[in-house]
């Protein structure tokens, strides 16, 4: 052990392992919140991920796709016909990515996407939880589900149980 402690580059050595095995386990973990998630966006500069889900606010509908999969190319032309038509439905963006092109591979690795096509809807960006779209396949059945999401975060109504303010 004392050799370890007075040999610089066994120092080096150690720190530079340990830092390694520090990314991999933060890399692979699937992080939904908290620093970790701002490390990640930072590596993304450049691409629609950063304005789609740096903020945190911006609900978005994405497909991640591969052009080999069956399910993605009977897919695809709704979803394509869907996008051609609206950028956005309800306030909500919508984005489609290719597994198969490099500048969306760490995107595609942070979601944890596992299959295709991979549907999901983000309420408030990547930064928050998500819901798996498994309705129809449909652009109108997409629209509408869209359509009824509520993409304030705010009730519309009191609960029957609130107290009024001025009895506070």
């Amino acid at each position: 052990m004392k050799l370890l402690t007075e040999n610089p580059l066994a120092i080096l050595i150690v720190i530079i392992l340990s830092i390694i095995i520090l990314i991999a386990i933060f890399r692979t973990t699937n992080l939904t919140a908290g620093v970790g998630m701002n490390a990640h966006i930072g590596q993304l500069r450049g691409s629609f991920q950063l304005e789609a889900f740096e903020s945190g606010k911006t609900p978005v509908f994405v497909v991640v796709y591969a052009e080999w999969c069956g399910h993605c190319k009977r897919f695809m032309p709704e979803y394509q016909k869907l996008m051609s038509s609206y950028d956005k439905i309800n306030g909500v963006k919508l984005y489609a990515l290719d597994s198969e092109d490099p500048k969306n591979k760490d995107m595609i690795g942070m979601m944890g996407v596992k299959g295709f096509p991979t549907i999901r809807y983000y309420p408030k960006g990547l930064t928050e939880s998500f819901h798996d779209y498994d309705g129809d396949r449909s652009a109108q059945a997409i629209m509408a589900y869209l359509e009824n999401q509520d993409v304030t975060g705010v009730q519309d109504v009191a609960p029957d149980f609130a107290a009024p303010f001025d009895k506070m």
